[in-house]
C-alpha cells in the first residue's frame, strides 16, 4: 500500500514539474541553476558584502541585451537594476530578450569600470547619445557574474547572433 502511495505521488510530482516547465517555456543558457531559494535584488544591491564569493539566484525582467553578441544583459526587479555578465564569456542570450523574465545563478562583485568601457556598454544597449555622453570618469558599478540564466519564453539565436557567436571574435564588456 505505501509502495503505490509513494509511485503515485512520485508520477504526480513529475507530471506537475513537467507541465510547468512547458507552460512558461522555459529556456537555460550556460549551467542549469542548482538553487531554490530566491535572493531579492534589493537585499543583493543593498549589502553585496553580505553575499561576497555566495552563489545566489535573483530574478527579474531584462532591461537590456547587449547587440553586439549577447554578452551581458541587464536585469530589473522595480526600480532596481543589476548588470548581468555571464561567466568565463562562455555563453549569451538571445537579442531579442529585452521583457523577458528571468531566474539567475551567480555572484556578486563591485569593480571600478573605466569611462570608455561604460560608454561602449551603453552603446551596445543602444543608449541614444545624449546618455552616452552623461559617462564622465571611471564608476563603481556592481556586477553580477551568471553562471545560469533560466528564462521564460526563451528564443533561438538569430543567424546573425550564431555567426558573431561562433567566429569566437571577442570585444571589451
Amino acid at each position: 500500500m505505501i509502495k503505490k502511495i509513494l509511485i503515485i505521488c512520485l508520477i504526480s510530482l513529475f507530471f506537475i514539474d513537467a507541465v510547468h516547465s512547458d507552460d512558461k517555456n522555459i529556456v537555460v543558457y550556460g549551467e542549469s541553476i542548482k538553487y531554490k531559494k530566491v535572493t531579492p535584488m534589493r537585499d543583493l544591491i543593498k549589502n553585496p558584502g553580505k553575499y561576497k564569493n555566495r552563489e545566489v539566484v535573483i530574478e527579474g525582467y531584462v532591461g537590456a541585451v547587449c547587440q553586439t553578441k549577447g554578452c551581458w544583459m541587464e536585469i530589473k526587479d522595480g526600480k532596481d537594476k543589476l548588470r548581468v555578465e555571464f561567466k568565463d564569456y562562455k555563453f549569451f542570450v538571445p537579442y531579442d530578450s529585452k521583457g523577458k523574465k528571468v531566474r539567475i545563478q551567480g555572484k556578486i562583485e563591485r569593480r571600478e569600470v573605466k569611462e570608455e568601457t561604460l560608454k561602449h556598454w551603453l552603446e551596445e544597449a543602444g543608449e541614444p547619445k545624449t546618455e552616452i555622453e552623461k559617462i564622465r570618469g571611471k564608476q563603481k558599478i556592481l556586477i553580477f557574474t551568471a553562471s545560469g540564466v533560466e528564462m521564460e519564453g526563451g528564443s533561438e539565436f538569430t543567424p546573425d547572433q550564431l555567426q558573431k557567436i561562433q567566429s569566437g571574435s571577442s570585444h571589451e564588456h
